[in-house]
């Protein structure tokens, strides 16, 4: 397990970084208290969550309790209070989108304050710890004197960079394990992608394959973008199945973080012998696997079920996997998913949103195996 500050160590840290430094970590850290509590709000309701999802998104779903944030007041205060009159140093507030109620409270009153039942109340608990423990790493290496150069070696100039990585080394922050480990892989991708150096000759850095850089990055990894998805033959019952524990895990394989970096996609080879699994599936351009037969899966779209894609879109949702979720909760779709839970509908969506991009109302802003992106245009 990750070693966790204590809050006079953390504190001690963070009045050594610049103001800029300790704002985005606030940021980050506030960012992504309020989407672990919407993915467990969601998630309690049977919705399955892309990992990249924002908060917005995902509270799009909810009819209840959000959250709105909290205060740290630097001391136990007594301007800051529990809803049962303690004093407080970290105040939370949530919302409830039905009534407009508003609770504060310490964390450890959620339960008691808001009446969330106490299996979600515990994950939401284990995803905010998650969120201390990359807050803890991040301070730990300035600590430290972290250094890029002596985490990842020679990064090529022209590699496109995810965007967390890009503002932690754009503000000199240090980064993550998991960051570490994706940028190397990001580099032995590009220097795969290389012409190799006729022989006796040496690849330069920009030029062709270096091999020594690559063996000092280490060995690449299988990738499973792109392969077919077999679906599941049986739906979620109501609003979705029942969900594996997200932190079935040590906190060390906790699979929600501070910058929502996606895990490794399940590999679909694995359960290819696994019963109710249905055959016969074509990998398409959205990375996902086309039923042979849409009459038995149901993974097209109704024209009302089109016209209420176009709506979320106005209203703001992004992300191509929760208009999914809410296709299926609002508006008729057929609850069945592919074995990495993305709904067999997510193509047939994903093609209604292309289509509006070609309008020019809407673009594609992000994309990987979990996820498609969009926003207004023009914004």
């Amino acid at each position: 397990m990750k070693q966790l500050l204590s809050v006079e160590e953390r504190d001690a840290i963070f009045r050594t970084l610049a103001d800029e430094k300790r704002t985005f970590l606030e940021e980050r850290m506030k960012r992504g208290r309020r989407t672990q509590f919407a993915r467990q709000m969601a998630e309690q309701k049977g919705a399955v969550i892309p990992e990249t999802a924002s908060y917005e998104d995902i509270e799009s779903l909810l009819n209840d309790w959000i959250y709105i944030g909290y205060i740290d007041a630097g001391h136990v205060s007594e301007e800051y209070k529990c809803e049962c009159g303690r004093a407080l140093r970290y105040q939370h507030t949530v919302q409830n989108k039905a009534t407009a109620e508003v609770k504060r409270f310490g964390i450890d009153h959620l339960e008691m304050h808001t009446g969330i039942d106490a299996k979600t109340v515990q994950a939401i608990l284990k995803g905010f710890q998650v969120i201390d423990y990359e807050l803890s790493e991040i301070l730990g290496k300035v600590k430290e004197g972290w250094k890029l150069s002596n985490a990842v070696r020679d990064i090529p100039a022209d590699l496109e960079l995810p965007p967390d990585i890009a503002e932690h080394i754009k503000l000199g922050l240090p980064l993550l394990e998991r960051q570490t480990a994706k940028l190397k892989a990001l580099v032995r991708e590009h220097l795969d992608r290389l012409p190799r150096p006729a022989p006796g000759v040496s690849g330069t850095r920009s030029g062709g394959w270096d091999d020594s850089a690559r063996e000092q990055i280490g060995q690449t990894g299988s990738s499973a973008v792109g392969r077919p998805e077999p679906v599941l033959s049986g739906g979620h019952p109501g609003f979705g199945m029942e969900q594996l524990d997200l932190f079935a895990d040590s906190s060390d394989q906790l699979t929600f973080d501070l910058f929502g970096e996606p895990p490794a996609a399940p590999k679909p080879s694995a359960a290819a012998e696994t019963p109710g699994v249905q055959r016969g599936f074509t990998a398409d351009i959205y990375g996902e696997a086309a039923p042979s037969s849409s009459a038995q899966t149901g993974d097209k779209l109704t024209e009302r079920q089109q016209e209420a894609v176009t709506r979320y879109l106005r209203e703001g949702v992004q992300s191509a996997r929760i208009i999914c979720e809410l296709l299926i909760r609002n508006d008729g779709a057929i609850d069945r998913r592919f074995l990495t839970q993305k709904p067999v509908i997510y193509p047939a969506v994903c093609r209604k949103i292309d289509g509006e991009t070609v309008s020019g109302a809407y673009k594609l802003v992000s994309k990987d195996e979990n996820d498609r992106v969009y926003e207004r245009a023009g914004e």
